[in-house]
């Protein structure tokens, strides 16, 4: 599993873009985060607020490619993996944590960032609905 947009809190549709192009040699990966950084899509650094989750797996190219997208508005909520190397659990309502090393999902042991903010967690699928700060 990874990042996957469940609604936006005042009801608008996805916003999906296929416009986009990767940098050079990067692979779109399905809900991982990414910027635009000099016109093209990249992956995020974990503790940077992605701008779009990707929805499609594309495989690295040069020149890069086209791939499909989803927009991160304030208002959207996502579920995601969160991932702990013991048995770090990420506390609703905390606004503190970053993204893991996939960027696929929260790091739970990362709580000094401010990235995301957890609004719910299921600790039986290690999973949690976090909204982008």
């Amino acid at each position: 599993m990874a990042i996957k947009k469940i609604k936006s809190l005042d009801g608008a549709g996805e916003v999906v873009r296929d416009d986009l192009i990767m940098t050079n040699a990067e692979a779109g990966v399905v809900g991982k985060a990414y910027v635009v950084t000099s016109g093209k899509l990249t992956a995020a650094a974990t503790d940077v607020r992605p701008q779009y989750i990707g929805r499609k797996t594309t495989a690295a190219a040069t020149p890069g490619v086209a791939t499909e997208v989803t927009y991160v508005r304030n208002d959207d909520l996502f579920e995601c993996p969160y991932t702990t190397s013991g048995s770090g659990v990420p506390v609703v309502g905390t606004k503190t944590y970053d993204l893991n090393s996939t960027l696929t999902g929260v790091d739970a042991d990362t709580a000094t960032g401010g990235l995301t903010e957890i609004v719910s967690v299921n600790t039986t699928d290690a999973t949690c609905v976090i909204k982008f700060n």
